[in-house]
């Protein structure tokens, strides 16, 4: 690279390398092949039209570049056109989950002070459009093939969050994994530099005959925005589905072949209860899987009914991504003696154990609360909520959480969150809610109810319909049982060993 070229790259505006690289994807070789959705490909010409169609459309919406747009996607390739129309403008996108009442979006809305919401046209329920309205916020629906300001939201007029990031950045709803469910900004840039940087050198026409990306993970999580937004700048291919399903992924593996699969733990078990037989697997050497900790018994298994072993990672959206990772090589190298890890610190992350109390590092081999530093994303160390040990030869066990979280497959739910919502309910005196076995899902939520002696009739499906106008339909309990009086510890905090077990009896 020449030094004038050097000085050009380093003028650019922040975000704008990122915007460039999605603005050239949709003029070189327009006709090629970008999503495959519901069995038809879809152009990056295609994608292109609706991308800049959105693009235009929050240039009306807000002449203020900072304020924040909030995006609801739905897994459509309307929506990944619309966050490539936000990358292309060089906006601040707030991540919103989609699937949950008109109200508790628009409470979402207002809590994370948005000025613009885009979501699908079937999302903008008369209840969200009145409550935007009042709210001064504006509304840019996705339709199947296009876009549209939602009339009566046609303009901002409330004022920009002062707290918006000067530069462009995604803002990611954490998980939990190092407290309470928060933003988290994640640079454009530093999304460029990890994920698309080293894709792009190959070049569209390399990248095009390589299998198509799967993505099945919601995009509005951080798997799903690390896997959309690379594979659209770089030329990738894209198969999408709404949600993962085991008859998806092997139509998938048949078509493709791909050389690495990658299952959530969920799929794991759905593909051996289903007992595919081994062929199905085409020429695969591995099988990576996150989110969620596999347990050592499925991972035997998979190897011994498949002749491939299950390689897993772990990552989190405050750290940008994965930070440990057991790579193919060490599998093979060390088999059955690191069995059950997740393996080592992964690129510039470096990991450590300490003491829950006096946050003392860790020897080897001892269980503690990981930390976790990642020197691009901030200074100093982050503690999560994950029991861990890290053995002698830096290998990372993740032996489960210390703040009780649920993982329903891939969802990592926090009790308070759910607890929050019921005690919302004028006849719910108390509610205790905990995660409960489930053979699919791993975990599901399971709530102890405490009626007020004054409550009338109440159902579990009374309280279901009341949670489900206030949170994400990932977090509404499974599980319901009523009870006189919550089980307490002498210091009067819920007994949640207690609540499981009352909750596991059939």
């Amino acid at each position: 690279m020449t030094g004038t070229q050097t000085e050009k790259e380093t003028a650019l505006a922040p975000g704008e390398r990122l915007a460039t690289l999605a603005r050239n994807s949709f003029s070189a070789e327009p006709e090629r092949q970008a999503i495959q959705f519901e069995g038809r490909w879809i152009t990056y010409a295609e994608i292109g039209k609706v991308a800049m169609r959105v693009a235009e459309l929050v240039r009306q919406a807000t002449d203020d570049r900072r304020a924040p747009v909030g995006f609801a996607p739905r897994n459509h390739p309307t929506a990944i056109a619309a966050l490539m129309g936000l990358v292309i403008e060089t906006r601040n996108i707030r991540m919103m989950y989609v699937y949950q009442s008109g109200e508790a979006l628009a409470k979402n809305a207002e809590r994370i002070k948005v000025s613009v919401m885009v979501a699908a046209e079937a999302d903008f329920t008369p209840e969200l459009v009145e409550r935007l309205r009042a709210l001064g916020l504006a509304g840019i629906m996705l339709t199947a093939d296009g876009a549209e300001l939602v009339p009566g939201l046609e303009r901002a007029t409330c004022p920009t969050d002062p707290e918006a990031p000067k530069d462009p950045t995604f803002e990611m709803l954490t998980s939990g994994t190092t407290g309470a469910a928060k933003l988290w900004p994640l640079t454009y840039e530093l999304l460029e530099d990890r994920f698309v940087s080293g894709n792009s050198v190959f070049g569209a026409e390399a990248l095009s005959k390589l299998p198509p990306t799967l993505l099945c993970y919601p995009l509005c999580n951080i798997s799903g925005l690390y896997t959309a937004v690379p594979a659209m700048v770089t030329g990738m291919r894209v198969l999408l589905q709404q949600k993962f399903s085991l008859e998806g992924w092997l139509e998938w593996v048949k078509e493709y072949q791909p050389p690495n699969l990658y299952l959530p733990p969920v799929g794991i078990k759905m593909l051996l209860d289903a007992d595919v037989p081994k062929e199905m697997l085409g020429p695969a050497t591995h099988c990576r899987s996150g989110m969620t900790t596999v347990p050592v018994e499925l991972q035997v298994a998979f190897r011994e009914k498949y002749g491939i072993p299950i390689v897993l990672s772990y990552g989190a959206t405050e750290f940008g991504g994965v930070v440990v990772q057991m790579e193919e090589e060490d599998a093979q190298k060390w088999g059955d003696a690191k069995l059950g890890s997740t393996g080592r610190a992964y690129g510039a992350a470096k990991v450590r154990v300490t003491h829950p109390e006096t946050g003392e590092e860790l020897p080897a081999n001892t269980e503690g609360l990981l930390e976790v530093m990642v020197p691009s994303i901030r200074d100093g160390w982050s503690r999560t909520s994950d029991i861990a040990r890290i053995d002698e030869d830096g290998f990372v066990y993740i032996l489960g959480r210390s703040d009780g979280a649920i993982m329903r497959g891939g969802f990592k739910i926090l009790p308070e969150t759910v607890e929050s919502a019921l005690i919302q309910h004028p006849d719910v005196r108390g509610a205790a809610v905990v995660g409960v076995a489930d053979e699919r899902l791993g975990e599901v939520p399971g709530a102890l109810i405490e009626l007020h002696d004054t409550a009338g009739e109440v159902t579990a499906s009374d309280l279901e319909a009341h949670v489900r106008r206030l949170i994400p339909s990932t977090h509404v309990p499974a599980v319901w049982k009523f009870t006189d009086q919550i089980p307490r510890t002498p210091s009067l905090k819920v007994s949640r060993a207690e609540v499981k077990d009352i909750l596991s009896v059939g």
